[in-house]
């Protein structure tokens, strides 16, 4: 995906995904720590009622 060919437009599509990962990543920690009972939801339990 990056060449030597004088064009920055590969590093700078990588900088903007790396930062939107970042802020992804924080802002679902941030918002798990908020409203924890939108994460509380048994997955295990769910599967051995099927």
């Amino acid at each position: 995906m990056f060449y030597d060919e004088g064009s920055d437009w590969e590093i700078i599509v990588a900088a903007v995904l790396t930062v939107g990962a970042i802020f992804f990543q924080i802002w679902s920690k941030y918002d798990e720590w908020k409203n924890p009972e939108n994460y509380d939801f048994d997955w295990k339990a769910e599967q051995e009622e099927e």
